[in-house]
């Protein structure tokens, strides 16, 4: 009875006070009736007291040696899992590791992305309402009003969506993942990857020692870096210096890639786009942080370093996705000056770009328009997909045409994008 888990009742009279004990664990409401018992029952009730003292105290040995007994075959059965733990770690988890490594790094869940329901990316779907620039009466333009009911209908198809972040060729992390993390850094290109992007964008942008480093213009750092706040000897080295709020001018800054060098570049912590506050009079007062729409908390969580283009195209890679790199504002006249002071021209970026992308295996693969068309879109889907294709994207015609004029042997398709007929 004291082995049992939960206490008893004895019903012997003790006494003839009809006294109920109970009994524990540890037995020793049994010792006490078993005293109780010798009180009022004369020698022969001793007798028997003094048996069950006996049975009593040989019941507790024999526990003694069982519980040592068990505890030493926890403690073995114990040492014989961790031991298999670990051997199975060294086994499977490198092989594990391997294969993870062979596809250039750890991507959750089993399919390569997190699988996540459709019903909920809807709920986080971006509620800001198209855009349709070439109009000023939106709700009576059919062309804008297509727009509208198209991504209405992408909505609801994102609802009923099995695997929503299944990864796809039909979608690319524009700027990363702009919306949640520092533009164009490792961390934006990680989140886009898992989110499904069959393609990771980097715009390149021209350093001063003449590379490239993802940035998603050329004369954006003193909003998407934190080089008013912390960098005044590299703030001194900008196009235009901070110059403070005074009683006929608004505080203003504009610092370029081509300001500083890879090295310099590198000094730096990317932030999250942000607004300014063009009252301000001393640099550290000039950010003011990102819009609402775009979340802080991964930017303030590190340092995000400034990427280069020779590091994005190995990490688009090693994680076997495709590359779009775009080249960025050619058209511009801070860059076109820069580049004329160092003897170039954009036709020298546009090489540039398409070398490199050679230079890292990349190509085209033979696809062109007729990918797009549908008769090789499961190829294209596939190659994608593989992590074997690059795509070249400029908003400038002269661009476009000197990629085109070279495509025979790079192989490489442009797209080529326009915001308005000055640069068609």
């Amino acid at each position: 009875q004291s082995l049992v888990p939960f206490p008893v009742a004895d019903p012997t009279m003790v006494n003839g006070e009809g006294k109920y004990h109970h009994i524990s664990r540890s037995g020793e409401r049994e010792q006490e009736i078993g005293e109780r018992r010798s009180e009022g029952l004369g020698e022969e009730g001793k007798e028997e007291s003094k048996s069950i003292s006996q049975r009593y105290s040989r019941a507790q040995s024999n526990r003694g040696v069982a519980k040592m007994t068990m505890f030493y075959l926890f403690l073995a059965l114990a040492v014989t899992f961790g031991v298999g733990i670990i051997a199975g770690y060294a086994i499977f988890g490198q092989q594990h590791s391997n294969n993870n490594q062979s596809r250039g790094g750890h991507v959750p869940g089993t399919h390569g992305y997190y699988p996540v329901s459709g019903w909920l990316m809807e709920r986080i779907y971006h509620s800001n309402p198209p855009i349709c620039p070439w109009t000023s009466h939106p709700k009576s333009d059919p062309d804008c009003l297509w727009r509208y009911r198209r991504v209405e209908r992408l909505r609801g198809n994102i609802s009923t969506c099995s695997e929503p972040l299944k990864p796809t060729a039909k979608a690319y992390g524009h700027r990363g993942a702009a919306l949640v993390a520092p533009e164009e850094t490792v961390a934006s290109f990680q989140i886009a990857l898992e989110s499904g992007a069959g393609f990771i964008e980097c715009d390149a942008s021209i350093t001063k020692d003449l590379v490239f480093v993802c940035r998603h213009s050329t004369c954006d750092l003193h909003h998407t870096t934190d080089i008013t706040q912390n960098h005044p000897n590299l703030l001194s080295k900008c196009s235009v210096p901070f110059t403070p709020k005074n009683d006929t001018h608004q505080a203003s800054v504009r610092c370029c890639t081509f300001d500083f060098t890879l090295q310099e570049l590198q000094t730096l912590c990317m932030i999250m786009d942000s607004n300014v506050n063009t009252n301000a009079t001393q640099p550290q007062d000039y950010v003011i942080g990102p819009p609402a729409f775009r979340s802080p908390y991964i930017a303030t969580s590190t340092c995000h370093p400034i990427v280069s283009f020779n590091d994005y195209l190995k990490f688009v890679s090693s994680h076997n996705k495709s590359a779009i790199p775009e080249l960025k504002d050619t058209a511009s006249d801070p860059l076109t000056e820069f580049l004329a002071s160092e003897g170039k021209n954009i036709y020298f970026l546009a090489d540039l770009l398409a070398d490199r992308l050679l230079e890292a295996g990349f190509s085209g693969m033979g696809f062109g328009l007729r990918a797009l068309g549908g008769g090789g879109q499961a190829e294209w889907e596939k190659a994608v997909l593989e992590g074997s294709i690059a795509v070249m994207q400029t908003f400038d015609a002269r661009v476009a045409r000197r990629w085109k004029s070279r495509q025979a042997s790079s192989g490489i398709p442009v797209l080529y994008m326009w915001e308005s007929n000055s640069n068609v």
